[in-house]
């Protein structure tokens, strides 16, 4: 009985231990090789002078926005133009129904064109008499007529100078008149005051107009303002005549272009204790009114960490760069960022002065794996 039982716990301790062996072998061989990666290029970061950006928001303007208003009551009866159109200065844009100032200029335009008339009979007359008058004077010199004769002809020439001055003046009366005529008839016409475009209508055919009543919005697409609001903190910072970077569009595409401050109202809001800043841009095709736009103002110099924005890894939400430690390891590192520009991106947090951070070869690159060949930038 007691070699059966001893047998028996052989037999376990033998079967324990292969069983254990057999679950070393198998662990052993599941475990996965680190994922190679060919070759990368890295570049090491490290703390170095960079321009400070102070960074706000802003919204951009046309320099010019001219709003269109009547200045007589009428019926729309044209509408020339649409939202979108380009217009120049001049260019004729609507019209609107108006009898009484159609009446009014041909009434003036018939009384320009008689006192028009009657001033030329006026100036023939006078000539006519003064002629009369010097070839009077020569013969009374020579005793050809008596002093009566010449009187006679000289108060003539007077009464011709008289109804001159009289016609002139009513050819003044008269053009002042047609002039005046024209301006209410042009009442009816509304007219681009400017080069632009036109952003907005509030006017169909058939509508009715009230004087002054804004109907179209023309905008001077010849430059551009953005306007921002600055930290009290920053009042004393900037000045006139300083360059702005302006950033437009999403962060995937953003545009960036040059400024220069135009503009700096004081006055600082009590409620957001923040001032007016306006920056000044050429005009460009991508620059339209009422854009969201990033105002970047380099302030100053301070020591920060950069890395290429072209090293950037998104995982979701998260955003980081993968790194290579000294063993040629790759991992991937979360960074929490700053100011952008020319490409480059701050490190507020994540890296550490010295480290290698992948940028080339960013799509090969693996959490935990390992590069065979490493390139410094």
């Amino acid at each position: 009985m007691r070699r059966r039982k001893g047998t028996l716990l052989l037999s376990g301790i033998l079967m324990l231990s292969l069983l254990t062996i057999g679950c070393s072998k198998t662990k052993d061989e599941g475990a996965a090789a680190p994922r190679e990666v060919s070759v990368l290029t890295v570049q090491s970061v490290k703390l170095e002078a960079t321009p400070y950006y102070y960074e706000t928001s802003g919204t951009l303007k046309a320099r010019s926005v001219s709003q269109v208003a009547p200045k007589a009551l009428g019926a729309v009866t044209q509408l020339l133009v649409k939202s979108g159109d380009r217009v120049k200065a001049g260019q004729l844009l609507a019209t609107l129904e108006n009898n009484d100032s159609r009446q009014k200029l041909a009434a003036a335009e018939a009384g320009y064109r008689e006192a028009a008339k009657g001033m030329e009979a006026a100036s023939r007359n006078l000539e006519l008499q003064e002629i009369t008058y010097e070839r009077y004077q020569r013969l009374f010199a020579s005793e050809a007529i008596a002093r009566q004769q010449l009187d006679q002809i000289e108060t003539q020439a007077q009464i011709a100078r008289l109804e001159f001055e009289k016609a002139t003046e009513g050819m003044n009366r008269a053009q002042a008149l047609r002039e005046e005529a024209r301006a209410y008839d042009g009442y009816t016409r509304l007219l681009a005051p400017t080069d632009g475009i036109v952003t907005e209508k509030h006017l169909e055919v058939g509508s009715m107009l009230q004087p002054g009543a804004a109907a179209i919005t023309v905008e001077d697409a010849s430059s551009f303002l953005v306007e921002a609001y600055l930290e009290e903190s920053q009042l004393g910072k900037v000045a006139l005549g300083m360059p702005v970077r302006i950033l437009l569009g999403a962060e995937a595409a953003e545009q960036s272009f040059e400024g220069n401050i135009s503009e700096i109202v004081p006055a600082v809001d009590s409620a957001s204790r923040s001032f007016l800043l306006k920056v000044t841009l050429a005009a460009a095709p991508a620059l339209h009114t009422g854009q969201y736009a990033k105002v970047q103002i380099a302030l100053d110099r301070r020591q920060a960490m950069q890395v290429p924005l072209a090293a950037l890894v998104n995982k979701g939400e998260l955003t980081g760069v993968y790194v290579v430690d000294a063993d040629k390891r790759i991992w991937y590192r979360m960074l929490r960022l700053g100011n952008k520009q020319d490409g480059q991106v701050e490190v507020l947090a994540g890296l550490k002065s010295g480290e290698q951070v992948v940028v080339k070869g960013v799509e090969e690159a693996v959490d935990g794996g390992v590069v065979r060949e490493v390139n410094l930038q």
